[in-house]
């Protein structure tokens, strides 16, 4: 994603996790790296969906993915 894109991108609906923590990864698989954990209620906006089951976020401005199942859309 371009910087450009990114300031005027806008998100596909927002998400949180809803009961556990979520390791934030730097890229949409299991195989990578852990960036962070998220805590559980912690509200991120989800800017892409994958196929298999990933979604990107956005943190600190940094694109960062998390898997699907550990999150529910806000109503």
């Amino acid at each position: 994603v371009k910087i450009a894109d990114a300031l005027t991108e806008e998100p596909e609906f927002t998400a949180f996790e809803p009961t556990d923590s979520a390791r934030i990864r730097s890229g949409s698989g299991q195989e990578f790296e852990v960036i962070t954990v998220l805590p559980a209620g912690q509200m991120v906006l989800v800017f892409e969906t994958t196929h298999d089951g990933w979604y990107r976020i956005r943190l600190n401005g940094e694109d960062a993915w998390v898997a699907d199942f550990l999150t529910a859309p806000l109503n």
